[in-house]
């Protein structure tokens, strides 16, 4: 499993076993990280409340879809009174793809349909859109200064 966390370069996430079906890959994790850190605050916080588990879309490896089964632990400050997930890097509160994918589908979506890569990636036109439309006004915001 070694061999493959190197090469998901996911370094946050411990995986604990790879499935294959079909035409898809399934990588059951949970987080590398040992404690979390209040978002109000700042404070670490090491008393985990419960767990979730999160399925995210990763980049695909060899044409087959990847699924991160990440295993995320809830916390609680009590300085604050607030019950709060572990945040990652890698991907956004909440999202359902890696922001690397989201990337990829930004930048496939350059000079081509957008209908084209949604069909190509078996996701919806809107959410390919806002994807594209988020990265775009990110993209313009950076040059802007």
């Amino acid at each position: 499993m070694k061999m493959l966390e190197e090469l998901l370069n996911l370094p946050e996430i411990i995986i604990l076993k790879v499935e294959n079906i079909a035409n898809e890959i399934h990588i059951y994790s949970e987080s590398a990280l040992k404690v979390g850190f209040c978002p109000q605050g700042s404070e670490k916080i090491d008393v985990v409340k419960s767990y979730r588990e999160r399925v995210i879309r990763d980049l695909p490896i060899s044409g087959r879809k990847v699924y991160i089964h990440l295993k995320v632990r809830q916390f609680y400050c009590a300085e604050h009174h607030e019950y709060f997930y572990q945040s990652f890097s890698f991907v956004d509160s909440n999202a359902v793809f890696t922001n690397r994918y989201k990337e990829n589908i930004y930048n496939s979506c350059k000079g081509v349909d957008i209908q084209y890569i949604a069909n190509k990636e078996e996701l919806s036109w809107d959410t390919v859109n806002d994807i594209f439309k988020n990265y775009s006004q990110e993209e313009i915001e950076k040059k802007n200064g």
